[in-house]
């Protein structure tokens, strides 16, 4: 015999004054009972997609941790702080290379500031540069003269 939870079973023969309902109220009822069952699968979902995000933070810390020597990892910390996009994209590269087996030995301090440099190029490089035109003496947008009117 199959087990069916408790909370799916919905009782609604009757009223609270022991009165029969009739087939509009019922249909509310299961309507109003599959709504709070909905809602309830929601929040499980959500719950569950949140210890998943939890559980790949936590394991992107310790790979990084693994990767990193103290004082690289501190670096980056402290640049989280400041930039919290550019200690993702950091860390990002970082995961990367390790996946791909590039890095031979830990990450020290001077390398990942090698790693910053080439990401803020690439950063630069996304945004584009902006130039400035300035006028020069002799150029003027004034076309028209006192002569002229």
């Amino acid at each position: 015999m199959a087990q069916v939870a408790a909370s799916s079973i919905v009782p609604l023969p009757e009223t609270a004054m022991g009165e029969k309902m009739d087939a509009n109220e019922e249909a509310a009822a299961r309507q109003m009972a599959q709504q709070m069952q909905s809602q309830q699968d929601q929040q499980s979902q959500a719950e569950e997609k949140k210890q998943q995000m939890e559980q790949l933070q936590e394991q992107r810390r310790v790979m990084l941790r693994q990767i990193l020597e103290p004082a690289a990892a501190e670096r980056l910390a402290s640049i989280g702080l400041v930039k919290p996009e550019k200690k993702q994209m950091v860390e990002n590269f970082i995961l990367q290379q390790a996946q791909r087996e590039s890095f031979a030995r830990k990450i020290d301090e001077n390398v990942l500031k090698q790693i910053l440099e080439k990401v803020g190029e690439a950063e630069e490089e996304k945004k584009g540069k902006i130039q400035f035109q300035r006028k020069r003496h002799d150029d003027s947008d004034d076309d028209y003269g006192i002569e002229d009117l």
